[in-house]
């Protein structure tokens, strides 16, 4: 091939490979295209995120809400309770697991529970005591149904004289608040049981009125106390707080509800869930709330217990509701203390 030749060969492959004008007019158009969907697609997901948010700020805000309870006697301030520390001693330990428990055995220091254990183990029985630095105390006789091995408990009117006594003997030994402020009140038949386990005790401690912990005591055969468990702390008034009004946390419940159905149905990866439309609140009560009692804390928590029904949508599935729920909120703030399951999961 000569020169001449080569070069025309080479100007025709070029010509060849460069893109022609309607090649390029093609092409422009493709890539405005891909752009524009690319824009409706964003457009439509902002959009699609907002409708949700909308969608669920109107569906708390719908939610009709009924009230088939008295909201009167709610006080504007109750006590600020500042807990502390009881300060107790092995040997106040020890005393204790004797004289309220009849028992003596080992006593451990448990820091992580802050408290004191006093236990006696053996092969055939086993008595543990807690007395918790903060207050409050649990007794548990776990050799009971090895010793009686087909228990049963005495009437009601019996258990009731000697949950009495053994009161008594609580307050007696330091286990109940040194609070003068703290009364007792009346002792309150929690399950009547029948062959094979206890008759179970109650008895609320108040100040005010408000209830800031209990005692409760099972009592088993011969009117021995199989359980025992004291849950309150010890406390010291620090001047008054002002609380929520009663209608302030009531408004604040549908959005509690909503936001804890959320987050239930996103921990347990739940779809298409009915919607609560519509609450009736049954009772509503002030109380203060304290953690375990291995837990630190500052100072009693006041909060309203919400007591309520819910109708659910309806959907073509069938959900397990619960016949009645329940809700703690914050009497300072109205944020969420703890409830029961709105799925009936947790």
């Amino acid at each position: 091939m000569s020169t001449t030749e080569a070069n025309i060969y080479n100007h025709m492959l070029t010509v060849q490979n460069f893109p022609s004008k309607g090649d390029r007019e093609m092409k422009y158009p493709k890539t405005l295209f891909y752009t524009i969907v690319l824009l409706i697609l964003i457009i439509c997901f902002t959009s699609l995120m907002c409708v949700t948010w909308i969608f669920k700020r109107k569906t708390e805000e719908s939610i009709e809400v009924v009230v088939n309870c008295s909201l009167k006697g709610f006080p504007v301030e109750v006590l600020n309770l500042k807990i502390i520390n009881r300060n107790l001693t092995a040997e106040q330990a020890e005393n204790v697991a004797k004289e309220v428990f009849n028992f003596t055995g080992i006593v451990k220091r448990c820091s992580s529970l802050h408290c004191y254990e006093i236990s006696n183990i053996t092969d055939t029985d086993c008595k543990i005591l807690y007395l918790f630095d903060l207050g409050g105390f649990q007794y548990s006789w776990r050799g009971y149904w090895e010793v009686f091995e087909n228990p049963n408990p005495p009437s009601v009117e019996k258990a009731l004289k000697i949950a009495y006594g053994f009161l008594g003997k609580i307050k007696k030994n330091r286990l109940v608040p040194n609070c003068p402020l703290i009364q007792i009140g009346k002792g309150k038949i929690d399950n009547e049981t029948t062959v094979g386990s206890t008759v179970q005790i109650s008895f609320d401690l108040l100040v005010n009125d408000i209830i800031i912990g209990e005692i409760i005591i099972n009592v088993g055969e011969e009117g021995v106390i199989v359980d025992a468990l004291g849950r309150w702390r010890e406390v010291m008034p620090e001047g008054n707080i002002t609380i929520l009004s009663v209608n302030a946390a009531l408004n604040l419940l549908p959005k509690r509800i909503l936001e804890e159905l959320d987050r239930e149905l996103e921990e347990y990866n739940i779809k298409d869930y009915p919607q609560p439309k519509k609450i009736i609140v049954h009772n509503i009560t002030l109380r203060y709330f304290s953690k375990w009692l291995s837990e630190p804390q500052d100072y009693l928590l006041p909060i309203y217990i919400v007591t309520f029904e819910i109708k659910w949508e309806e959907t073509d599935r069938e959900y397990f509701h619960y016949p009645m729920y329940y809700m703690a909120l914050s009497a300072l703030d109205g944020s969420y203390i703890y409830g029961l399951s709105l799925t009936g999961i947790s």
